[in-house]
């Protein structure tokens, strides 16, 4: 195995999928496109009774033009993925100089990686989704599951350069992989039908070397949504201080929770298009605290989650012309119920969930 080959496994390495609660990573963060949104869904149990007890929505732009380099500038070169003589497919390229090279057998996982990573994903209702494996300070490895009708996607950095990602197969899916440095943003994504009409673009969030792919667009429409920050702060039951910063634009709905101060460790994020209906939670901040709720409708003045450790009674915020009503708890509880009230103290709906974190 070449030292490139090692290195993509060394991003590679950790399992994703275990559906109980454990420590993030300090050394490495992972994110999963819509597509395998069952792994958010369970960070931790807690993170899944936060979707239960809210029961709403919490969780990329300009049209690009038709683009056919096969190969970005110095920063991140992406080969046209092919079949070798053994009948492996062969992706590769290289990033900040250095090469990188994943193989696959006929109808088989890429050997020397996780399988969770790259084949337990598959495409879902978007041109593409999006996975990645990324360590602090290293390259952010991302795998790009191709919709139905994409047969390619343009990807355009914040220096300028540019990369065309065709795709391979991996048990029978149309995938392609890159590998982008961590000084390196993605500026957007486009993809394109067969006949090299383009399908629809997206902007990405990008937080600490990351991109977070939501929300796509039509070609030619242009998103109206300005963009807003804020953080909404708070203490647990037992006094812990918490805080999550949301951001909103283009991009949709953004939650970032900041990880324990440790060597190579990241804030954890999580995105959410704008007109999502889907329940995502706010990232859980490993080892001390889960946050409860996200995202309210604006009718909203006041939510109680009803915990077997108590009642917690959190004021909906605004931030960016939408609500917000989080709250935070520590690990240990079993999220019995919420209710959310309006600014007359009438109860406008109801949730009940039997999880446990």
């Amino acid at each position: 195995m070449t030292d490139d080959e090692l290195a993509l496994r060394r991003h590679l390495d950790e399992e994703l999928n275990r559906l109980q609660p454990r420590p993030v990573p300090t050394e490495a963060v992972y994110g999963r496109a819509r597509a395998i949104r069952h792994t958010r869904r369970v960070w931790a149990a807690g993170a899944l009774a936060v979707a239960a007890v809210l029961g709403t929505s919490l969780p990329v732009l300009g049209s690009m033009g038709l683009r056919h380099s096969a190969a970005g500038g110095p920063g991140v070169t992406v080969n046209a993925p092919h079949v070798d003589s053994k009948g492996r497919y062969v992706f590769s390229g290289s990033a900040a100089g250095k090469r990188w090279t994943v193989t696959a057998p006929p109808g088989e996982c890429p050997s020397g990686v996780d399988s969770t990573v790259v084949c337990a994903g598959s495409p879902g209702p978007d041109p593409a989704d999006f996975s990645f494996t990324a360590s602090a300070g290293s390259p952010t490895v991302y795998t790009v599951f191709f919709g139905a009708k994409t047969t390619r996607v343009d990807m355009a950095f914040s220096d300028g350069e540019e990369v065309v990602l065709l795709p391979g197969v991996l048990s029978g899916r149309q995938v392609a992989m890159v590998e982008v440095p961590p000084q390196l943003g993605i500026a957007r994504v486009e993809a394109y039908a067969a006949d090299g009409s383009p399908l629809a673009y997206s902007i990405p969030f990008q937080a600490n070397g990351m991109a977070h792919f939501a929300t796509w667009y039509q070609p030619g429409q242009t998103p109206t949504q300005a963009e807003a920050s804020g953080t909404i702060t708070g203490t647990t039951q037992s006094g812990t201080y918490a805080s999550v910063e949301v951001r909103i634009g283009p991009f949709g709905v953004c939650y970032t929770v900041a990880q324990p101060p440790a060597a190579g460790s990241v804030p954890t994020t999580n995105c959410r298009r704008l007109s999502a209906s889907e329940s995502d939670g706010v990232p859980p901040r490993a080892f001390e605290w889960v946050a409860l709720g996200g995202q309210v409708d604006n009718r909203v003045d006041h939510v109680d989650f009803a915990l077997n450790t108590g009642t917690i009674h959190v004021k909906a915020v605004r931030i960016g012309g939408y609500s917000f009503a989080v709250g935070f708890t520590n690990y240990g509880f079993e999220a019995l119920g919420r209710t959310e009230y309006d600014a007359s103290g009438h109860a406008i709906s109801t949730g009940q969930t039997s999880a446990k974190p």
